[in-house]
């Protein structure tokens, strides 16, 4: 058979496929003197440890008969495994024959010519190789694996580390953002949320944040209790029933804090000798109760109040005169003729206009369970230019009058036990006749004197010149009050559409007002009709005469035994009190000043603290949370976010195990740990399984921990 016909030589069955073409240069190929040959019969188990010198000249010890070379080039290219045709096995030339030419290679005389290259040499060869090539990848990946480890644990650290934080960072970011919304509710209103929102979607989103609050802080808590569980509480306690119960609940620590010494069916750990640290577990179960109870709070108490309130945003300031003021005894002039006495004294402190209840000042009234106060603005329809134009918005109805002077009333009924007695100069009788008349008293209350008394009543029978009933004077028909005046500047605002006062805000600048008993019953003659008064106000169907008896025949109703007491008149009576302020100043009063507003420009010629500024105004309508529960919230919530940062600081410096979110799973990890270790596999391994531990057993003897000196624990039933 021709040399062409031979079959190329296989690689070895078991080798594994070569990279693709290696070249292999001549002069590399050692000499047959060489002792690299007789290393090459030898059997692939005998071949001693490829040298790290050079993959290409390994292969070229194994190929000294290489005569099918081409010389030119003077290199051996062996094919790639992947362009043979006989299964992946790959295919090399006659190590003798020229293919082409069918005659033998000469050798250069530099080298001796060496025998064919046998088919299990250089299958060795070939294993060799590929076992080289396999075992420097197996190292270059285990040292890409370690490297990996090492990084991974590096960054597994880092995200450990700052995982830890996560709860309490975005539970700070929740308190900041809470904070805001609820704070800005109460004081700068513009800037609040809830004011963009309806008062229904403002407690949807309250609700959502108390229920978040709720979580966040549950969140922290628990892992703040972990990390002291897991951290120093390991580290360093001794009783394992002070660990356990760290990582229980609301009802464990129940279980705990209510046991008794010696339960009966219930096994439970305890240490006959224990560290510093090994707290009692009853006190540490009662601090998580209480923590537990503080972290309910600010959810809890955020939803406790919720008020639907109102805001009213001006639109333009302009200036503008306003406000009532102040009562000048020199304006009293006698037969003062007005229609709107009879409205004055029948609903002035009544009317939601021209009134609206306060915060009482007077310390005197502020005594007395009766004891009230109201604010008196002026009106809207004392304002000029004339506030009632049309406007371009709609939903401008409102009209905002600032620092507005006014008057503050604080009123309130004299106890029962205060037997007042009036000097009969402090008192008048007022009616057509004797027969039809009653009495009004006014005088100072108390010393010093800053607050009034009044007290009017009417007999059923005629009254004596001297002014003494007939018969004794029915209390039914007595009505008596005290009265303190005030000066005050107050922004009010004035609902367009009905005249209502809606708001008032920022009163201040509050000033006693001292009026005399003589100049209020020399301002009241001028508006009802004295006994023996000439007046022709005073006669026939005139307005102060009409009035006068209106008032008699109440009083008098009143006084029949099938009267009752009412606070008709007693408001009748207060009204009285304080028309005069209405009525005798120069800002307000017919009598003073003019009774109608300007149109387009403030009135002129009026004291300085009456030019004031007012302004169009819109309405807001959204909830709010009430003041103190802003408060409570603030204050619950700083304290346990500056806890949990602080606890978390100082437990770092721990080293601490690291966990999962089930302490179940954390317990069997502890205990397969403990089993991995011989040297403590019988510390505290014994807890959870116990010592010859059985159904029956009475005394369990636990070790604790080896650093306590191997010292003991019973687990007792």
């Amino acid at each position: 058979m021709s040399q062409q016909s031979r079959p190329p030589e296989q690689s070895s069955p078991t080798g594994p496929s070569l990279s693709p073409v290696v070249e292999i240069p001549l002069h590399e190929i050692p000499s047959p003197s060489s002792p690299q040959r007789a290393s090459s019969s030898r059997s692939p188990r005998q071949q001693p440890p490829p040298s790290p010198v050079s993959e290409t000249t390994n292969l070229s010890r194994h190929q000294t008969a290489a005569r099918g070379l081409n010389q030119s080039s003077q290199t051996t290219s062996i094919p790639n495994s992947n362009s043979s045709s006989d299964h992946g096995r790959p295919h090399f030339p006659s190590p003798l024959y020229n293919s082409a030419a069918h005659r033998p290679i000469p050798m250069p005389t530099s080298h001796r010519q060496s025998p064919p290259l046998s088919r299990h040499t250089f299958s060795n060869a070939m294993r060799s190789q590929a076992n080289r090539l396999s075992t420097s990848l197996h190292q270059a990946r285990s040292r890409s694996q370690v490297l990996r480890a090492k990084t991974s644990k590096l960054f597994h650290g880092v995200y450990r580390t700052s995982s830890q934080y996560i709860s309490i960072i975005l539970a700070t970011l929740l308190f900041i953002l809470v904070s805001y919304i609820v704070l800005t509710s109460i004081s700068s209103h513009l800037n609040s949320p809830l004011l963009k929102i309806s008062p229904q979607l403002g407690t949807f989103l309250l609700t959502v944040l108390s229920k978040l609050t709720d979580y966040a802080f549950g969140s922290i808590a628990n892992k703040v209790r972990q990390k002291i569980q897991w951290g120093p509480l390991l580290a360093k306690s001794s009783n394992m029933l002070t660990f356990f119960t760290m990582g229980s609940s609301v009802g464990g620590w129940w279980k705990v804090l209510l046991h008794r010494r010696r339960p009966s069916g219930e096994r439970i750990v305890t240490a006959n000798s224990v560290s510093s640290w090994s707290w009692t577990p009853r006190l540490l179960g009662l601090v998580n109760i209480l923590i537990w109870g503080i972290i309910q709070l600010p959810g809890l108490v955020f939803m406790t109040v919720l008020n639907p309130s109102t805001y009213y945003e001006a639109v333009e300031w302009t200036p503008i005169s306003g406000g009532l003021g102040v009562f000048d005894p020199n304006l009293i002039i006698q037969g003062y003729d007005n229609a709107k006495v009879t409205d004055i004294v029948t609903r002035i402190l009544q009317d939601p206009a021209q009134s609206i209840e306060t915060t009482p000042i007077d310390e005197v009234c502020k005594s007395s369970r009766s004891c009230s106060a109201l604010l008196l603005t002026g009106g809207l329809n004392n304002i000029s230019p004339w506030p009632y134009g049309q406007t371009k918005d709609p939903a401008l109805t409102f009209y905002i009058v600032k620092d507005a002077p006014g008057y503050q009333v604080d009123v309130s009924v004299p106890d029962e036990g205060e037997n007042l007695q009036f000097n009969p100069e402090y008192c008048a009788l007022y009616g057509v006749d004797l027969n039809n008349a009653f009495q009004l008293c006014i005088a100072w209350y108390r010393d010093p004197p800053q607050q009034l008394v009044a007290r009017w009543r009417a007999c059923t029978e005629s009254i004596t010149p001297s002014g003494e009933c007939s018969q004794p004077w029915p209390i039914n028909a007595t009505y008596m009050t005290t009265i303190a005046y005030s000066r005050v500047l107050a922004t009010t605002t004035y609902d367009r559409l009905t005249d209502r006062i809606r708001n008032v805000e920022g009163i201040k600048d509050h000033k006693v007002e001292i009026i005399s008993p003589y100049h209020i019953t020399i301002a009241i003659d001028t508006l009802l009709c004295a006994i023996g008064s000439g007046s022709t106000l005073c006669q026939g169907s005139a307005t102060n005469a009409l009035f006068t008896s209106q008032i008699f025949l109440g009083l008098k109703f009143r006084a029949v035994p099938q009267g009752s007491y009412n606070t008709e008149y007693l408001n009748y009576l207060r009204n009285l009190l304080v028309a005069p302020l209405f009525v005798f100043n120069n800002s307000t009063g017919s009598a003073g000043g003019t009774s109608r507003p300007f149109i387009n420009e403030p009135q002129p010629n009026l004291r300085a603290e009456y030019y004031i500024n007012g302004s169009l105004a819109r309405e807001y309508r959204y909830i709010s949370p009430e003041a103190w529960t802003i408060y409570v919230y603030v204050s619950v919530a700083a304290f346990l976010l500056i806890a949990a940062w602080i606890v978390s600081v100082w437990a770092e410096s721990y080293p601490r195990v690291q966990t999962s979110s089930f302490p179940f799973v954390d317990y069997l990890k502890l205990r397969w740990s403990l089993e991995q270790s011989e040297e403590w596999k019988d510390d505290l391994k014994l807890v959870f399984e116990g010592e010859g531990a059985t159904s029956d057993s009475k005394v369990i003897t636990v070790v604790v921990d080896k650093k306590m000196a191997r010292k003991k624990t019973q687990v007792q039933p």
